[in-house]
């Protein structure tokens, strides 16, 4: 089975490195030191999961914008920089899952292992879907043909 992508957005190098030795068995981790490399690596890549900090040194804006090009409810804030202001932001957008630095890694793979199976089964489900509306349309032409085919046949015995 492959391993789905997290993106992890941080600005401390260490921590990134981190996060690959912690996680890397695991999931295929993706990271980015700035929003810039984000954004290429969730263009070229089906993100799963996203990490992001809030407060990124370099970025003129903070890690929320993330949420452009990553499903919000696949995102989860690491932050040391949790304000109310900041969760209620994070909640406007879409993201549910907020946790303070210092990392509760325990947590943590419990949030990204919970967030990959919301994924792996909202993909399931669109599958699902898809195959349901064509097997209805094609029940439904089907009865539409068979109503034609009894209107002509009909239609001949008058």
């Amino acid at each position: 089975m492959d391993k789905h992508n997290v993106l992890i957005l941080d600005d401390n190098l260490d921590l990134l490195d981190l996060y690959q030795r912690m996680f890397g068995d695991e999931f295929n981790i993706l990271v980015a030191s700035n929003l810039k490399t984000a954004h290429d690596l969730a263009k070229t890549n089906n993100i799963s999961c996203a990490l992001i900090d809030l407060k990124l040194n370099g970025d003129s804006t903070d890690g929320l914008c993330v949420t452009e090009f990553v499903k919000a409810s696949w995102c989860v804030i690491v932050s040391g920089y949790i304000s109310s202001e900041a969760i209620s932001r994070a909640n406007a957008s879409g993201i549910t899952s907020v946790i303070q630095k210092p990392i509760d890694f325990k947590l943590l793979l419990e949030t990204i292992r919970r967030i990959v199976h919301r994924v792996i089964v909202e993909k399931e489900i669109a599958e699902n879907l898809k195959q349901w509306k064509e097997d209805f349309r094609k029940k439904i032409d089907a009865l539409f043909d068979l109503g034609n085919s009894i209107s002509v046949e009909s239609g001949k015995r008058r």
